[in-house]
C-alpha cells in the first residue's frame, strides 16, 4: 500500500482493517489518524474496547479492508459513543521514528516499542520510557513482566523498530505498578 492510498482514509472516521507483513501481530483494526511518508498512526480497537494508538511502518501494510464489516462495526462503536479517541490531544510528528518517538515521549510518556521479525513469530517487546535518542538508536528504560525497572537503559536500533504503541489501557494500568529493585529469582519452568 502506498502512503497516498492509506492517506485517503485519514480523518474520514471510517474504520479499517490493516494486514501487516509481521506474523507476530498481523492485523490492526481501527481508524487511521495520520499518514506520513514512512509511518501511519491509528486509533486501534480490541473488539469493542478502545485500545489506544499504534504507529507502524507504511511498507509493512500489505492489505487494507474497508467495507460492510467495518461499516457495521463503526455504526456500533459510534452508537456506543466509543470514538472520543479520534480526537488526539497532541499532534504526533510522523516524519520518521525519531520524531514520532520524541512526540510520544513529550506528550504521553511511556510507550511500547516492538521490533518484529518479518519471517517468523518473534518480537522484541519493550515497555517503558525514552531516555535518549542517538543517530541510529534510542536509549530506552523498560520494565519487566513483574514491573521491575531495568537498572540501565536498553539500546534499540531505530532501523529494527516496526511498531510503537502509546496511551493504551495496558500501558496506563501497568505503569501504575512499576517498582525499583532486583526482581526475585524465577523458578525454572522446564
Amino acid at each position: 500500500m502506498t502512503p497516498k492510498e492509506l492517506a485517503q482514509l485519514t480523518g474520514t472516521g471510517k474504520k479499517v482493517r490493516l494486514t501487516r507483513r509481521q506474523p507476530s501481530d498481523p492485523t490492526l483494526n481501527g481508524y487511521i489518524l495520520g499518514v506520513g511518508r514512512t509511518l501511519l498512526l491509528m486509533h486501534c480497537f480490541d473488539d469493542f474496547e478502545p485500545d489506544g494508538y499504534t504507529i507502524c511502518r507504511n511498507r509493512d501494510v500489505v492489505k487494507l479492508r474497508q467495507g460492510p464489516y467495518e461499516d457495521w462495526f463503526d455504526h456500533m462503536v459510534r452508537s456506543e459513543r466509543l470514538l472520543d479517541g479520534l480526537k488526539l490531544r497532541h499532534r504526533i510528528d510522523l516524519s520518521n521514528w525519531t520524531t514520532a518517538i520524541q512526540s510520544i515521549s513529550r506528550h504521553y510518556g511511556q510507550m511500547i516499542v516492538q521490533c518484529e521479525d518479518a519471517e517468523e513469530d518473534v518480537e522484541d517487546f519493550y515497555l517503558g520510557e525514552l531516555v535518549a535518542i542517538r543517530s541510529r538508536s534510542i536509549q530506552f528504560r523498560d520494565y519487566d513482566a513483574l514491573g521491575y525497572w531495568s537498572p540501565k537503559p536498553t539500546s534499540i536500533a531505530i532501523a529494527e523498530i516496526t511498531m510503537v504503541q502509546f496511551d493504551t489501557p495496558y500501558i496506563r494500568i501497568f505503569s501504575r505498578y512499576t517498582r525499583e529493585g532486583t526482581p526475585p529469582e524465577m523458578p525454572d519452568t522446564e
